[in-house]
């Protein structure tokens, strides 16, 4: 006897949804970046940033340092000098986009030495736990009890000026948050279900935390990476400014802010310059960072 069901029907399978930027199919979290507007802004300042960094010797019309035989102090924004001149009669825009090159220079260095010792540090605290951790994590904390800024001062104050000094500075500082952060993500990836089977397996702990735990806090650690240099570059400017940071004649955000606060109620126009480098380049840091932090979090959608 013929069955009197009807045949079954073909049930289509829905299609995964695609994300494309730039008509080229991309992840989410990418697709999640591009389309936070200031995640963008902030991308691209930095990316001008740096491209003013490499070649700021053949974007600056004039030689940053060199004081003319005529000097004509604090000229009005020209054609010749596109941001007017110093105290000195020195090229302010030239002196601007050679400041570029220092501050993302702190930044960097700031950055990858911090980072460096302050992950290795808090992979230790986080991997080994009971009395290295308890031990490690008194020491994060009292560390942390230090303003970063007062840190970086009596850090500059013993070592003496210098980029040199200013980077290690601003890189101890910043080394127990890098620590306590990635301390944090290493504990809670301990306890995964692919990191217990692997140790019952027997694999090394070297080998797991460097295929596994780490590449896996690879997120955190990139967007608390774009708030350091943010961080570095007010940290540079601020010593600077103080006269403990860059030395002169080198062309530094802070340090040519150092050098008109002598004259600023006479002549407060040169001061916009580098103030406004360093709040344009801050912000880009800061908005890159959001950027970043809201594409690659799991927990919030498209």
């Amino acid at each position: 006897m013929a069955s009197t069901n009807p045949p079954s029907a073909m049930v289509p399978v829905p299609a995964t949804k695609g994300y494309t930027v730039l008509g080229r199919k991309v992840p989410r979290s990418v697709y999640r970046f591009f389309r936070n507007k200031l995640a963008v802004i902030g991308m691209t300042i930095v990316l001008i940033n740096c491209f003013v960094a490499i070649f700021a010797q053949f974007i600056a019309p004039y030689n940053p340092d060199a004081i003319p035989l005529t000097i004509d102090a604090f000229q009005n924004p020209s054609w010749t000098h596109l941001l007017g001149t110093d105290e000195l009669g020195r090229d302010m825009f030239s002196r601007i986009v050679f400041g570029t090159q220092i501050s993302l220079t702190v930044g960097l260095f700031s950055v990858l030495l911090s980072g460096t010792v302050g992950i290795t540090l808090g992979t230790v605290a986080g991997w080994m736990k009971g009395k290295v951790d308890r031990v490690l994590e008194a020491i994060f904390d009292i560390w942390l009890s230090l303003p970063s800024l007062i840190l970086s001062i009596i850090l500059v104050t013993f070592l003496g000026a210098g980029v040199r000094n200013v980077i290690l500075a601003v890189a101890v500082s910043n080394i127990p948050s890098y620590a306590r952060l990635i301390r944090a993500e290493v504990i809670r990836l301990s306890d995964k279900d692919f990191i217990v089977a692997q140790r019952l397996l027997g694999f090394s702990s070297w080998k797991i935390v460097v295929k596994n735990v780490l590449p896996n806090a690879a997120t955190p650690i990139i967007v608390y990476s774009t708030f350091s240099f943010a961080v570095a570059i007010l940290a540079e400017a601020s010593l600077s400014f103080l006269g403990l940071g860059v030395l002169p004649p080198t062309p530094s955000w802070g340090a040519i802010l150092n050098e008109l606060q002598v004259t600023i109620f006479a002549h407060i126009e040169p001061t916009f310059w580098p103030g406004l480098a360093i709040m344009q380049l801050v912000l880009g840091f800061n908005f890159l960072g959001d950027g970043l932090r809201d594409a690659f979090d799991p927990r919030l959608k498209v």
